[in-house]
């Protein structure tokens, strides 16, 4: 009382509740007597979660776009969006940012960036909530060097090279198993066995 500072547990809120509030502060004698009021003002924050990058492209060549997507989810207020390009520092501008409410008042976050493919780019996304001074970042690394075997996959005529490929190497083991079978069965028909016994005879015998 003394030092004027007084602590309130509110519990089970929301960002509905965000609004200026009077706080009444009595003194119980023989009778309610208030000693305080003032008007407060309810500031709701929610931490955001660790944002998601995820990518979409339906090109890989070099110079081609990519969209990259980055999303975060149940956090409150709406929040600052920064796409940086690492490798000189600069802001990148989004294409665009969605800011989807939740029934609880919170919000989720979708913002999308088109980028060129160029050699070992990075690329930081990064969720400020300013009320909580919280800041989230997730990475995206590109490196064109990667996509060689989608490059080559992706060109006509690779699918139906790797079939041909895929049956004739079928047919070479079909004739070797097959010429392997007879050349054993051969030998088996012209055996003649030849077998030494104890008294130092010849059993001509076949088998």
């Amino acid at each position: 009382m003394e030092k004027g500072d007084f602590s309130l547990l509110l519990l089970d809120i929301s960002p509905k509740d965000e609004d200026t509030y009077r706080c009444i502060i009595q003194r119980n004698s023989t009778y309610f007597h208030v000693i305080h009021q003032d008007e407060v003002k309810l500031s709701i924050a929610g931490n955001y979660s660790q944002p998601i990058l995820g990518e979409s492209r339906e090109n890989t060549d070099p110079g081609e776009e990519r969209t990259l997507t980055c999303t975060s989810s149940n956090g409150y207020p709406e929040p600052n969006i920064y796409w940086i390009n690492q490798t000189d520092g600069s802001f990148l501008d989004s294409a665009r940012t969605e800011f989807i409410p939740n029934t609880d008042g919170t919000y989720n976050v979708s913002s999308t960036l088109k980028i060129k493919i160029t050699r070992d780019v990075r690329i930081e996304c990064t969720i400020e909530n300013e009320q909580l001074v919280q800041n989230l970042t997730s990475f995206y690394t590109c490196d064109p060097d990667t996509d060689t075997k989608t490059q080559i996959d992706s060109k006509p005529g690779a699918k139906v090279a790797s079939v041909i490929a895929v049956v004739i190497l079928i047919i070479v083991l079909v004739i070797l198993t097959s010429w392997l079978l007879k050349r054993k069965s051969a030998q088996l028909k012209s055996y003649a066995g030849v077998q030494r016994i104890e008294d130092g005879r010849l059993d001509n015998s076949y088998v």
